[in-house]
């Protein structure tokens, strides 16, 4: 994300709604978390550094094809009043496993590809 500084941003970042209601957009939800997650489920923490509003995409491929299917929007608010749902933040904490891979695309154009990133084990070694 950070080597991504000369991205072309719009001004505003409104968060998306279902007409007629102040309901987010079912496109753009997210899933809260699940109240008995498996015991291996890490909760990682995502900032944006682009300085442009992001979309990420958990990426679920095989052999054959790979899809993505949104999990959360990074703003631009370092400082916001809920950082964990609030559409402006620009941190955000996700549930995941050893071996998920997240995209990072832009916002206002989901054709750009800013990020992506892999969890992978963290090895700790003895001093």
């Amino acid at each position: 994300g950070e080597k991504f500084q000369d991205l072309d941003c719009p001004l505003e970042d409104p968060e998306p709604v279902e007409p007629g209601t102040e309901e987010r957009d079912s496109k753009f939800a997210r899933t809260p978390p699940a109240i008995n997650r498996p015991c291996n489920t890490m909760d990682i923490g995502f900032r944006n550094m682009a300085n442009c509003p992001l979309h990420g995409y958990f990426v679920k491929s095989n052999q054959t094809s790979c899809q993505e299917k949104f999990e959360l929007h990074l703003g631009m608010n370092r400082a916001p009043g809920d950082f964990m749902w609030g559409w402006d933040s620009a941190t955000k904490f996700q549930g995941s496993f050893v071996g998920h891979t997240f995209a990072f695309r832009s916002a206002a154009d989901p054709s750009i590809l800013v990020d992506q990133v892999t969890l992978k084990p963290t090895r700790v070694v003895d001093c």
